[in-house]
C-alpha cells in the first residue's frame, strides 16, 4: 500500500455520445479541493434537457470523453479549499456545475454553491439553480412580469415549466399553462396554474 491511499468514488460516466441508457457506473478517484474549491458528498442531482443534450453530444459544448454528467447539484460540504469563506464543512448546499454531478462526490468551485437551510430536503434543492433561476430570470428580468398580468407557460409540466408556474404565481400573476396530456395538465394545476390548455389540439391558441 502507498502512503497516500487514493479515495475512490462511484460515478455514472459517458464513454461515448449517445443514448443516456448507455451510461455505466465507473470507479473514479476523488479529487481534493484546490484553492477556492469545495468537495461535496452528493445528495441529489437535477436532470434536465441540457444534460440530455450533453450526453448525446448535441449541445453546443462537447465535453472531452469520458465525462461525468450532472449539473444541478445539492449535497453536504465535506472539505473546503483555501480561500473559501462563505461555506464550511457540514453545510448543506445547492449549486451548479457544468459536469460531475452524477457521482458520490464532486469537487467544484465554491462560488458556484451556496448554503441552504437544513430544513430544505437536498433532493428538492438539487433543482434550484437550473429550474428556479431560469424561471425567475425569464419572468422577472426578461419578461418584466407584474402582479395582475397573465402569463402563458409552455411545457408547463416539466421541471422548468412547473417552477415557472410557481414563480409567476408568487409574483402575483394569473397563469395559463399549456401541456399535451391530462396527466401533465394536472401537474400544472398542482403547481398553481389557474387555467390549463391542451397543447396537442389544433386550435389550442384560440
Amino acid at each position: 500500500t502507498t502512503a497516500h491511499t487514493r479515495l475512490i468514488m462511484r460515478a455514472l460516466q459517458v464513454e461515448a455520445f449517445g443514448d443516456p441508457k448507455s451510461l455505466r457506473v465507473s470507479e473514479l478517484p476523488e479529487r481534493a479541493p484546490g484553492k477556492g474549491e469545495i468537495k461535496l458528498r452528493m445528495a441529489g442531482v437535477g436532470i434536465g434537457f441540457f444534460d440530455g443534450l450533453l450526453v448525446k453530444g448535441e449541445y453546443q459544448i462537447k465535453p472531452p470523453l469520458p465525462f461525468v454528467p450532472g449539473s444541478s447539484i445539492a449535497g453536504v460540504v465535506e472539505e473546503v479549499g483555501d480561500g473559501v469563506k462563505h461555506l464550511q464543512v457540514g453545510d448543506h448546499v445547492a449549486g451548479f456545475a457544468l459536469l460531475g454531478g452524477l457521482a458520490e462526490k464532486i469537487t467544484v468551485n465554491g462560488m458556484a454553491c451556496f448554503a441552504i437551510p437544513k430544513s430544505i430536503p437536498l433532493v428538492d434543492a438539487a433543482n434550484f439553480f437550473v429550474a428556479y433561476a431560469t424561471g425567475l430570470y425569464g419572468l422577472r428580468e426578461c419578461g418584466r412580469l407584474q402582479a395582475g398580468e397573465t402569463v402563458l407557460v409552455l411545457g408547463g409540466s416539466g421541471t422548468t415549466g412547473s417552477t415557472a408556474i410557481e414563480i409567476a404565481k408568487a409574483m402575483g400573476a394569473r397563469v395559463i399553462a399549456a401541456a399535451s396530456t391530462e396527466a401533465k395538465r394536472e401537474r400544472c394545476k398542482q403547481a398553481g396554474a389557474d387555467v390549463t390548455v391542451d397543447s396537442s389540439s389544433d386550435d389550442w391558441r384560440n
